[in-house]
């Protein structure tokens, strides 16, 4: 059998890499909570946090929307599968020349809060309350913060990669901790409680909808 030639192997490798491009993408960790979400209220989500909307495209069955992220100015795809958001992740800056120039926002601006429902898991027993998170700003590599607003607690919190966390109540040092997403509820320890907030605009609704005070 004929060897192949040291140019054909390296086509190949080229035309692997060109294919397994996207695969290789690197997800957007603060907006990992919104994979899953309905495209509309993804969308309202993104602009509270700050993203811009910078063009759109089709393939196949599925939509792509482009964002420039706050601070960062990285261009962020967002692919939209049967009326959901698929997956968010970083893309070439090309992606995003389409929707005009785009204004960084000043260090601290911020979007509209989200209205939603949290609470603290305490001494085996669980507290809810109406609060809302903001999301305040996001540096280099999509680093956001936010501010959770409780009735009677505020806590800083810094997202940071890999679902770590740095959580702050005023008085207290700050806490590294790590992060857990599940059915649009975050849930991440700090001060020996466990903290839990509905950050999906989808499921936040949901649970102020039901909630009883």
């Amino acid at each position: 059998m004929k060897q192949p030639t040291r140019f054909a192997l390296a086509l190949s490798a080229c035309a692997l890499l060109g294919t397994s491009g996207l695969a290789a993408q690197e997800p957007v960790a603060p907006l990992r909570d919104l994979v899953g979400a309905k495209g509309a209220g993804g969308e309202t989500e993104m602009q509270n946090r700050g993203y811009k909307l910078a063009g759109g495209s089709k393939a196949g069955d599925s939509s792509f929307t482009y964002w420039r992220e706050p601070m960062s100015n990285r261009c962020v795809a967002v692919r939209t599968t049967d009326g959901r958001y698929a997956s968010i992740t970083y893309t070439k800056d090309a992606d995003c020349q389409g929707g005009g120039a785009t204004q960084l926002p000043a260090a601290g601006g911020s979007g509209d809060a989200l209205q939603t429902v949290c609470g603290v898991e305490t001494g085996g027993k669980t507290y809810r309350y109406r609060c809302q998170l903001r999301t305040e700003g996001c540096e280099g590599q999509g680093h956001c913060r936010s501010t959770l607003t409780m009735p009677d607690n505020e806590l800083q919190i810094s997202w940071g990669k890999n679902d770590q966390v740095e959580v702050q109540a005023a008085g207290m040092n700050p806490q590294k901790t790590t992060s857990s997403f599940r059915d649009g509820q975050t849930r991440f320890d700090f001060g020996g409680n466990t903290y839990f907030v509905y950050r999906s605009p989808d499921r936040a609704q949901r649970e102020l909808a039901n909630f009883r005070d």
